[in-house]
């Protein structure tokens, strides 16, 4: 459904641009093309729960400063598959189950984990945030079945 959305707005932009070219009279104008198919395009990420994350991870200055600049980051990425999550978190762990799917991240240099299920939207991702905790606590869960927040 998504990427025929995209085609749809994909060609209507084309559309706009041969228009403008006839009116002004401007052979290229595909770098306004790509330019507002990149805008389009950009998708935000959404992490669910976020102030229960950091109602947990307020107790441990380490564990507040690293979930801040895993937030950070997560703010300037642009995902469009389950797979940019591991070009931009290397050390994430991507779990696919029947009934969901789910993805592990390494935070602090391996000191912290953060399990979210996810779902990629049109122009968004929704990561829903499972449990959050540090590598002992991990250690002891199922990452499969976990829900820490309701």
């Amino acid at each position: 459904m998504g990427f025929a959305i995209l085609v749809k707005m994909t060609l209507r932009v084309q559309r706009t641009i041969n228009c403008y070219q006839k009116e002004v009279g401007l052979k290229n104008l595909q770098f306004a093309y790509v330019g507002i198919c990149f805008y389009l395009c950009k998708v935000k990420i959404n992490l669910v729960k976020l102030t229960d994350v950091m109602s947990v991870v307020n107790s441990d200055k380490d564990m507040e400063k690293a979930f801040r600049k895993f937030y950070e980051k997560l703010k300037e990425v642009e995902w469009k598959l389950p797979h940019d999550i591991l070009k931009t978190f290397n050390s994430a762990d991507i779990l696919n189950f029947q009934t969901m799917n789910r993805v592990v991240f390494n935070i602090g240099e391996n000191k912290y984990r953060l399990i979210c299920g996810y779902h990629f939207g049109y122009s968004y991702v929704q990561l829903f945030v499972k449990f959050v905790g540090s590598h002992e606590q991990y250690d002891l869960i199922d990452a499969c079945k976990i829900e820490m927040f309701k």
